[in-house]
């Protein structure tokens, strides 16, 4: 039997083979969708409005008063340092114990803390410094509040990318599962932070889409508010947030029924309600770190005396660095951000080491309120040789000295030749009299030189 005669039935083979790999895969595919078409066998559901006048409808319910929303997913943005793990450690301690927080009512609660960036002994060391701060009962929020560490493992995302019927779609992990029973009889479910916790495309609308709603039912499946961390953009972190805290897709912003922002402001933190779909927007709130790093409302507790007096020295240091910048003619930047921002400069003019570097930024700018505050030191505007208006730290001795105006300039005719040259408006009568050729520079009526 030659190779030819052994050919059909080879094929014949391949083909049978094939078959049974099409309908094995269709069997999959058909019992991966009656699945899906169980868990939600009717994507629209109808709103019962009939009985409006009569029916007891409650109004939305939040976990912190106007703030964050029950069954519903806030967004908490800022870029790293302003102290947003902080914030939200201290609202979940806050609702733990059942105090107010910052004047604002609180629901008392089971709080769970889920920490994708920092570790346990990190968040622990900070939960037991914001106790003391706020002056919390350590046990009753020891007893309601659960954190959970998920920096030990490389799988901690919530959520990832798989790709399911020829397309990639968002697919919850067994972290996402983890939480979702962890949140029975929760009040409030803090995820620090998005980045750590989406792991898939945040440029994607439908898959951030997603995510945040997948959140949002475990919320509303317990009756408990979502308070999800996320960086700045890189814009609202070089100019001010200007309402836009978020990065990646719109989508983020949009699947938030409420989006707090904590940014820089005149020296100080200022935490600002952005946006609020259930209620209107409360004013914002400024703040303050203490030593040990705490956000505390502004004007809320009395220092130690301790933090007084290393507050005190910061600033006398920082204002002999300032003195010392000016004496040379350098000039100390106002701003926060930028290869040249005012810690930058001051760090060759003999700051002390626990005002350098990263760990020292927070102690330099509080600092520097406090000069700006009591009057030692003052902002100052200069225009640069660019014609821009630059902002600068200056010590309170120095006299101001303000922006002077634009000059207009002019174009005007030199010579018996087509060309000009743009000369300013205060050099046009003395030109005018050196070309004048009946006074010969003396200066006439004529050339309008006459003195």
């Amino acid at each position: 039997m030659t190779y030819l005669d052994e050919l059909p039935r080879a094929l014949r083979e391949i083909d049978e083979a094939s078959d049974r790999d099409i309908e094995r895969l269709n069997r999959s595919l058909a019992r991966r969708r009656g699945e899906r078409a169980e868990a939600s066998p009717t994507p629209l559901v109808p709103v019962e409005v009939g009985d409006l006048a009569t029916a007891a409808v409650e109004p939305p319910q939040f976990v912190v008063a106007s703030v964050i929303p029950r069954g519903h997913v806030s967004l908490l943005g800022g870029h790293g340092g302003t102290g947003k793990s902080s914030l939200a450690l201290a609202i979940a301690a806050s609702i733990a114990a059942g105090v107010t927080w910052a004047g604002l009512s609180v629901a008392q609660g089971r709080a769970l803390f889920v920490t994708l960036e920092d570790p346990g002994a990190l968040v622990r060391w900070r939960l037991r410094a914001i106790c003391e701060a706020y002056e919390l009962d350590a046990g009753a929020v020891a007893r309601n509040l659960l954190i959970f560490d998920g920096t030990e493992s490389d799988a901690c995302a919530l959520a990832h990318e798989a790709f399911v019927d020829g397309r990639t779609v968002l697919e919850p992990s067994a972290s996402m599962r983890q939480l979702r029973d962890a949140a029975a009889g929760a009040t409030l479910i803090v995820v620090d932070n998005a980045s750590d916790a989406f792991d898939g495309n945040e440029n994607d609308r439908r898959q951030v889409r997603t995510f945040v709603r997948a959140l949002a039912k475990i919320g509303r499946d317990n009756g408990a508010a979502v308070l999800l961390l996320a960086h700045i953009d890189k814009q609202a972190a070089r100019h001010g947030s200007n309402g836009n805290t978020f990065s990646g897709s719109t989508a983020w912003h949009n699947s938030a029924r409420s989006r707090l922002a904590l940014v820089e402001a005149d020296g100080a933190i200022e935490l600002r309600h952005e946006k609020a779909n259930l209620c209107r927007r409360v004013d914002p709130l400024r703040l303050r770190f203490n030593d040990a790093g705490v956000l505390l409302p502004l004007g809320s507790g009395a220092p130690s005396e301790g933090a007084v007096m290393v507050a005190a020295g910061d600033a006398a240091a920082v204002l002999v660095a300032l003195q010392a910048a000016h004496a040379s003619g350098d000039s100390v930047n106002a701003s926060r951000t930028g290869p040249s921002n005012g810690h930058v400069a001051l760090s060759a003019f003999g700051l002390p080491e626990n005002l350098l570097g990263g760990s020292g930024r927070t102690r330099f700018w509080r600092a520097v309120c406090a000069l700006l505050a009591d009057g030692r030191a003052t902002v100052e505007l200069v225009r640069t040789d660019q014609r821009n208006v630059r902002r600068r730290i200056v010590p309170a001795s120095v006299r101001q000295s303000p922006v002077p105006p634009k000059e207009p300039t002019h174009s005007v005719r030199v010579g018996l030749g087509s060309a000009s040259v743009c000369e300013s408006t205060k050099n046009r009568r003395t030109n005018a009299r050196k070309r004048c050729e009946r006074c010969r520079g003396e200066g006439c009526a004529w050339c309008g030189g006459a003195t």
